[in-house]
């Protein structure tokens, strides 16, 4: 902890400010909060500057300069080289310098910009309620093979452990937390190999990899994924542990897309099941409870052009209109859109019912395979006009918010009536990782909330919450 605090002053010392903001909202003394607020304040347009100066010229400026040498060598997948990084970290430091005496208005606005969490083995944060369900164990295994994972899972048999497995880590919730600290935890993410196999339009995908990384692979080949949610950053194994579904309608949950499944069971033996086994089912929405999963075999479609359409209805006609003008029409992906405005009525009013059609001529001018073209994985934390959007959602207040979001909302719903042409492989990967800059926060996070609603009792329940 001494050596991250070393190397790291400016997450540190904005800790330091979280700390104080927590410290001062869950007191009961006046007095106290009073003095949280001001002393975070001060810190904040003071001596964090000073901090992120300090650090600017001591390590990032450095850094970039090292790196300066291999900058011409080419990065994999396009991605930025370690030159481009650590200029992007000197932009960082130096607006944070410039923007530093918004910490007045915000005490946490700039610095929680430079939030971290120290590297940790032993540590386990569900996304969105780290300090509910956060625990630190003995260790977390990362298994390499599957040799390995099996060793693991029999060794805790003998040991009468507990066995709880972590994929992408987004799960919100105490299912990948142990009962005990001594409990073994798995983390998947080295079990992540893809494999696309063209011929068979089949994905071989090792548990631990992401649908980002399920994407940047079929796409290479011309192939799409199925059935995935919207965002890309869960793991397949997690997606497989609740049976997600997505924009692909007419397949419903994830199941319906899946060949074969292999698992380790609580014997430690591997298995690999398919839909004629009755254990099969039992994978999906169970959280791993009845074994650890390896690998799934994916069925895939081919890459094609999309043009985005909208048509605005009102939340008594979702239900007709999807199911008279989009089901069994040939609509290969549809997302319903709800109206966040909140300025010219009550929030969740009205639906976007955003359909991406076929672009028939497009597909017929292109040679198969459609290749879409500079697809790669989005930053890690997304760009920084995304996570300064969020920054301010955060901390303005609710008129300010309730502006922003209505701006937002016209913006969008503009956009969406110009009937964008993407392909499949490009709708299918919107931009998200930006709310990973809320996940070092002990203060800030976002919950994604799913509610599976009768259609006759869907337009009361959207009208109950634009209300509320």
């Amino acid at each position: 902890m001494a050596y991250f605090a070393l190397t790291n002053p400016s997450a540190t010392l904005a800790r330091g400010i979280e700390n104080i903001l927590i410290k001062g909202e869950n007191s009961g003394s006046m007095l106290e909060k009073a003095a949280c607020a001001v002393l975070s304040r001060l810190i904040s347009v003071t001596v964090f500057p000073v901090f992120l100066g300090l650090e600017l010229v001591l390590k990032r400026i450095p850094k970039a300069l090292a790196a300066l040498r291999f900058s011409s060598i080419p990065q994999p997948n396009n991605a930025p080289s370690q030159f481009q990084k650590s200029t992007d970290k000197i932009k960082k430091f130096a607006l944070g310098i410039f923007f530093s005496p918004l910490g007045i208005r915000s005490p946490d606005g700039i610095s929680s910009f430079f939030l971290k969490t120290p590297p940790s083995d032993s540590t386990i944060r569900p996304f969105g309620v780290e300090l509910q369900y956060g625990k630190n164990v003995n260790k977390v295994q990362y298994p390499k093979s599957v040799k390995q994972l099996q060793n693991i899972i029999r060794k805790a048999k003998k040991e009468n452990k507990q066995v709880s497995v972590i994929g992408a880590g987004m799960s919100q919730g105490p299912q990948t937390v142990p009962a005990s600290s001594n409990h073994v935890v798995i983390h998947t993410k080295h079990l992540n190999k893809v494999e696309i196999q063209k011929n068979r339009n089949i994905a071989k995908v090792g548990a631990g990899a992401t649908w980002e990384q399920v994407q940047i692979a079929a796409n290479q080949q011309g192939k799409s994924v199925i059935v995935k949610q919207a965002s890309d950053v869960f793991s397949i194994g997690g997606s497989i542990g609740i049976n997600c579904h997505g924009w692909a309608h007419e397949y419903g949950a994830i199941a319906s897309t899946v060949e074969s499944v292999q698992i380790i069971d609580a014997e430690g033996n591997l298995k690999t099941l398919t839909p004629k086994d009755e254990l099969f089912g039992c994978l999906f929405g169970t959280l791993g409870y009845f074994g650890v999963i390896v690998s799934v075999q994916l069925k895939l479609t081919d890459n094609e052009h999309l043009v985005e359409k909208t048509k605005t209805v009102s939340l008594d006609q979702f239900h007709t209109h999807y199911q008279t003008m989009i089901k069994g029409q040939g609509i290969p992906l549809f997302g319903g859109r709800l109206n966040l405005d909140c300025l010219e009525g009550n929030p969740l009013r009205s639906v976007e019912m955003v359909t991406y059609e076929r672009d028939l001529e497009a597909n017929a001018a292109e040679k198969k395979p459609v290749i879409t073209k500079n697809f790669m994985a989005e930053s890690s934390r997304g760009t920084r006009m995304e996570r300064i959007g969020l920054q301010l959602v955060a901390h303005l207040s609710s008129f300010s918010v309730k502006k922003i979001l209505s701006y937002f909302w016209k913006t969008e719903r503009a956009r969406l009536q110009t009937q964008s042409k993407f392909t499949r492989n490009e709708a299918l990967h919107p931009p998200i990782k930006a709310f990973n800059m809320f996940r070092p926060s002990n203060l800030h996070t976002q919950w994604l909330q799913e509610y599976f609603i009768k259609p006759e009792n869907l337009p009361d329940f959207l009208r109950f919450w634009g209300q509320n």
